[in-house]
């Protein structure tokens, strides 16, 4: 075997295993903290021992690491395309154009005018017709339009503050939450429900999906104001409706209707996205295809769970036939 597959395998010694074993014959075993920094010297490093077993075992254990890193990788692709799914099970079941391309725009009647004037606003005007419905977001949900201060309540209480900088790209749902106390608090933000619906409103974080329902707490919840907070009504279904907006369709519109001095910058304005078209559906329909986005999401999240026990399995047995000589 090459020099190469061995040196992969010996890269994995970088990384914390499972049950890191600290000695001074391991690299967290030489480093020192220095200004709240882990640094190694490197003359240090030169000593360390690195085992070398015979070439027959290092080709059986890179054989059965890189079969694991391509099972692994494997099932992170399968959770990947079964989220990717989502929007065509939305776009199909809610009879939603399927190809949402834009086109640019080159001139506008003056009847068709609307708003700013701005060539992205007007590039989806065909997208928003071919939805074709009267009903719009404002028919589905009122915005919570109300900021307050969460230090001028119970400064000494305890709040869960979700913030858009904390979400993921593409998240499933809310992963991680701020807790503090209120007093530590000084931003203007949203109080927020169980089950609200937070639309990230800054143009990247749009385009980025950062589309969820506030989690339930014991606590008072409290959202960004980077997030169009939708308390939806009765008759439509909060998650139907989430992963709606999570399409690359919705996505695009609500893009293309914000505005602002650089793409970086732009901001959807919350009259603009409360007169964004959405189609007409019965709740139970609107019910059954939440259900079945909610599937392919719980079948995602088992999947990389999977993909990460079979990566922690593979490293166990590799440092346990490299370190501890089992071979």
């Amino acid at each position: 075997m090459a020099n190469s597959g061995w040196y992969a395998i010996l890269k994995q010694l970088v990384t914390p295993l499972a049950s890191p074993r600290e000695s001074a014959s391991s690299i967290l075993g030489i480093s020192r903290q220095i200004a709240g920094m882990t640094n190694v010297n490197a003359e240090e490093l030169k000593l360390l021992d690195i085992p070398l077993p015979d070439l027959i075992v290092q080709n059986r254990i890179f054989g059965e690491l890189s079969a694991s890193v391509s099972e692994r990788d494997r099932l992170f692709e399968e959770a990947d395309e079964r989220l990717a799914s989502i929007d065509s099970i939305v776009v199909k079941e809610a009879g939603l154009p399927t190809n949402p391309d834009v086109k640019k725009v080159f001139g506008l009647r003056r009847n068709g005018m609307r708003g700013t004037l701005t060539p992205e606003r007007y590039s989806v005007v065909p997208l928003e017709q071919d939805i074709g419905s009267s009903a719009t977001l404002a028919d589905a949900g009122e915005l919570v339009r109300l900021k307050v201060n969460p230090s001028k309540g119970g400064a000494a209480d305890k709040v869960e503050w979700i913030r858009i900088d904390d979400l993921e790209n593409e998240p499933t749902g809310v992963t991680r939450t701020r807790i503090l106390l209120a007093e530590d608090i000084q931003s203007a933000l949203i109080e927020v429900r169980p089950g609200d619906l937070l639309v990230a409103r800054l143009g990247p974080t749009i385009l980025n999906g950062k589309i969820v329902l506030a989690p339930s707490s014991g606590m008072k919840l409290f959202a960004s104001a980077e997030f169009l907070v939708v308390r939806v009504n009765p008759s439509w279904d909060t998650t139907f409706l989430l992963w709606l907006l999570k399409t690359r369709l919705y996505r695009k519109i609500m893009y293309a209707r914000s505005g602002g001095g650089t793409p970086s910058r732009y901001r959807l304005d919350a009259t603009d996205f409360l007169s964004i078209p959405v189609p007409v559906i019965p709740i139970n329909r609107q019910r059954e295809i939440a259900i079945e986005c909610e599937s392919a999401v719980a079948d995602a999240i088992r999947l990389r769970e999977q993909a990460h026990l079979v990566w922690q399995n593979a490293r166990q047995q590799f440092e346990a036939q490299l370190l501890n000589g089992i071979a």
